[in-house]
């Protein structure tokens, strides 16, 4: 029997849909032992293995990836190892130019706060090279490298607090008649440590706020009472904002280091989008009196005020 990717996939997304993760593990294991270079589903296979708490298999995945990068020269990637899992570091750094480790859970670090976990193992070695460079009259064919731990630097660090903190401020209108919501202005002034790249972080802080008001006017899962499913998972029935709603959108932050982490760096992932909706649900009050406790603010909602507690 000729095997079908895409139905194979589809099982997969509604057993994890239903909460039945074994079966959705069997599915994509199914997929991973067809396709094999589908790096894509090895890590989402490698992220339910651990949630299941099959920890060999887990490792199994991401020592794949490991690999895999190492061997496409994809760059820096960093590992997260709980605990049990501390006898894969040397595999894993023998696989890949890991440099940092920290106690959570089995990952391939990244996304928010992949510059402030990798980054201080990154400002290590960078000071250790720039040390040897000074001692060596010259740099060898073979080049010069170094290798740095920091995970007794991290383990000494413990667990402060290292939050990142944001102010939003909405303007909107309401149409009286249709009860439909524009919004004119956001702003938002952020504190999010250093900032290593001012022109990323705008974008990803704008990006975050113009995902705020998506979710304060337009999204919303819409479940079937009788099967527990999402009867609009398609962007024909999943309304998100488009261009046309999107107003002009500022963003600041102030000087706010980590004084926890060498670095500086916290990280500003999705604090963009956290307070930019309930900024645009108090803009909304302000226009019409009327307290809004559940999203989206939809029109039927604007003008009838009754159906706005949350649910």
């Amino acid at each position: 029997m000729l095997f079908d990717k895409a139905k194979t996939l589809r099982a997969a997304e509604k057993y994890l849909e239903l909460g039945k993760i074994p079966a959705a593990i069997k599915e994509y294991t199914q997929i991973v032992a067809n396709e094999p270079d589908d790096f894509a589903t090895v890590n989402t296979l490698g992220d339910l293995h651990s949630r299941v708490g099959n920890q060999p298999a887990a490792i199994s995945c991401f020592r794949r990836l490991a690999e895999h990068y190492r061997e496409q020269d994809f760059g820096l990637k960093a590992i997260a190892v709980q605990n049990p899992l501390s006898s894969l570091a040397d595999d894993v750094i023998a696989a890949h130019r890991v440099i940092g480790m920290q106690d959570g859970p089995v990952l391939l670090a990244g996304h928010s706060w992949g510059t402030a976990s990798w980054g201080l193992a990154v400002t290590r070695a960078a000071t250790a090279l720039r040390e040897k460079l000074a001692t060596v009259p010259s740099i060898p064919a073979g080049g010069i490298s170094v290798k740095v731990d920091t995970a007794q630097e991290v383990q000494a660090m413990g667990h402060p607090e290292r939050h990142a903190y944001a102010a939003q401020f909405a303007e909107v209108a309401v149409d009286v008649g249709t009860g439909e919501v524009r919004v004119r202005r956001l702003l938002g002034t952020f504190a999010i440590g250093r900032v290593v790249n001012p022109l990323t972080v705008s974008s990803q802080l704008i990006g975050g706020m113009t995902w705020g008001l998506s979710m304060a006017l337009h999204e919303a899962g819409v479940m079937d009472p009788t099967f527990g499913t999402h009867v609009n998972a398609d962007l024909a029935g999943y309304h998100i904002a488009a261009h046309a709603d999107v107003p002009p959108i500022e963003v600041s932050w102030v000087d706010d280091e980590d004084l926890h982490n060498p670095t500086g760096i916290k990280g500003a992932g999705e604090i963009g989008i956290v307070g930019t909706a309930a900024a645009i649900a108090n803009a909304v009050w302000h226009a019409t009196g009327v307290r809004h406790r559940a999203l989206p603010i939809t029109p039927d909602r604007v003008l009838r005020p009754g159906s706005n507690a949350a649910k």
